[in-house]
């Protein structure tokens, strides 16, 4: 008898032992946020106390106290029951094993609790009821599963229709005359004594607007607009960088951001230097090609260059 005392004392001790342990490894090997590490904490200690229950419910087997064996079953349905309405209905998912877990010892604990009543006809009563409390559990699981992915493909088809979408004209002559809307770039202590312009025009998409946040380069940095920044559905824009001729780079990268606050990344290809006219004294770089790259890209090539 004493050894069964014995491990109903270390369990007791072992289970927030164990749940730190636990919370420390899913926290490493995923990339969570602050707010789901968060929620992984508040379970944690949710679930210390859950296994102590279990543990005073295991201690009723050494009392042989049938009365609170049924007591304390039972309320742990209730809780089982309500973490695992709860963790559907707000499709708050973060440990997808504590909701496994719950449903088999769930389901275990009700087929035992039914089998120790002691009284025949009570048991009858109770079955077609668990029996019902199944069925609508699983209805809501279905139904709150259903309603959560139809919500995430609606969010995605948002954030789709949200990326921005744009088309590069590559006349020089077109991009540099046009009176087009246009955002401009200017380098630390600008002047237009040996002006270098970087031009650039686009025509944006039907589907979203978004907003120009920097252009980087190695030789002038990060640099950020000077004006309204806000690319319209539909319109045709310039980017203009004023720079100079200690400025030598081909290479500009473009950082856009999308209504929902998402950073897209994209590497700028321009000409050699061009003059437009004897009359103009400003030499140009017009834009050839471009293309988007992802964020780690972005950083390794702007880290890189930063470094030389």
């Amino acid at each position: 008898m004493r050894w069964q005392w014995l491990i109903f004392g270390l369990i007791f001790v072992l289970i927030p032992i164990g749940l730190i342990g636990i919370k420390d490894l899913a926290v490493k090997n995923n990339n969570y946020t602050e707010k789901q590490i968060e929620i992984v904490q508040q379970k944690m200690v949710v679930y210390s106390f859950f296994y102590w229950l279990c543990d005073f419910f295991y201690m009723t087997f050494l009392l042989n106290n049938l009365t609170w064996r049924l007591i304390l079953g039972s309320l742990i349905m209730v809780i089982i029951f309500y973490n695992l309405s709860k963790a559907f209905v707000n499709g708050n998912t973060v440990l997808k094993f504590g909701l496994v877990q719950d449903f088999i010892i769930g389901l275990i604990l009700t087929v035992y609790l039914i089998y120790i009543i002691p009284n025949n006809d009570l048991k009858q009563i109770i079955i077609p009821i668990v029996s019902a409390v199944y069925g609508g559990l699983l209805t809501l699981v279905g139904v709150a599963w259903t309603i959560k992915d139809n919500n995430n493909k609606k969010r995605q088809d948002e954030l789709n229709k949200a990326k921005p979408m744009f088309s590069l004209m590559t006349d020089f002559y077109v991009a540099l005359n046009s009176v087009y809307p246009t955002i401009p770039f200017y380098i630390p202590n600008y002047s237009s004594l040996n002006d270098v312009r970087y031009i650039s025009l686009f025509i944006n998409s039907d589907t979203s607007s978004f907003y120009v946040k920097s252009v980087y380069a190695q030789s002038f940095g990060l640099l950020t607009p000077t004006t309204n920044n806000v690319v319209l559905k539909n319109q045709h824009f310039k980017i203009i960088i004023n720079s100079d001729n200690a400025h030598e780079d081909k290479v500009v990268f473009l950082t856009l951001e999308d209504v929902f606050g998402r950073l897209f990344y994209y590497e700028l290809q321009y000409t050699d230097l061009v003059k437009n006219t004897e009359q103009d004294f400003s030499l140009y770089r017009n834009l050839l090609s471009f293309k988007e790259i992802s964020e780690n890209d972005y950083l390794l090539q702007t880290n890189k260059e930063n470094n030389q």
